[in-house]
């Protein structure tokens, strides 16, 4: 089964963003075996995941390759997930994969991104500054510690291709 895990053709893409955008394209077997688990403990999944990660076992998830690579990824980004959710009270923290959108008040959603920086670091994930944006209806208050590289629109946020 280790080398069904390991077995993979990788590829480098360009990202748009600029790096590397790696590519594991799997074994076929152990494709399969995945993909069967996957429908076989959806409901599981589901329950587990839900309310914060909906790229899990959720009607138009993310599916990119690896048929377990996301639940795999989400189980370690959970966890900061529901930290974040039992400390910063006044905000939610939908996420679709890797995309946590963090939704509150200013005064509260600063500081949880902050926070939430850190608990990603220590399961060797990376903030890219240049992804995130932050906006509000009612304008941003000069005297926040948002990042330099942060977005700042004016007319709102696109989210999974909506505006």
């Amino acid at each position: 089964m280790a080398y069904l895990l390991g077995a993979s053709r990788l590829l480098a893409l360009e990202s748009p963003s600029g790096g590397i955008l790696p590519i594991a394209v799997g074994e076929v077997l152990y494709r399969l075996v995945a993909r069967t688990l996957g429908f076989q403990f959806w409901e599981a999944l589901a329950d587990h995941f839900s309310p914060l990660q909906f790229g899990v076992a959720t009607r138009g998830g993310t599916l990119q390759g690896d048929p377990l690579g996301g639940a795999l990824f989400a189980l370690a980004h959970l966890r900061a997930l529901r930290t974040m959710a039992s400390e910063h009270l006044f905000c939610l923290f939908p996420s679709l994969a890797d995309d946590t959108h963090i939704v509150g008040p200013p005064e509260a959603v600063v500081p949880a991104f902050h926070t939430l920086e850190g608990h990603l670091s220590a399961v060797g994930l990376t903030v890219q500054p240049t992804k995130c944006a932050a906006w509000s209806p009612s304008g941003l208050s000069s005297s926040l510690s948002l990042p330099p590289r942060f977005s700042l629109p004016s007319t709102g946020l696109r989210v999974l291709g909506a505006l």
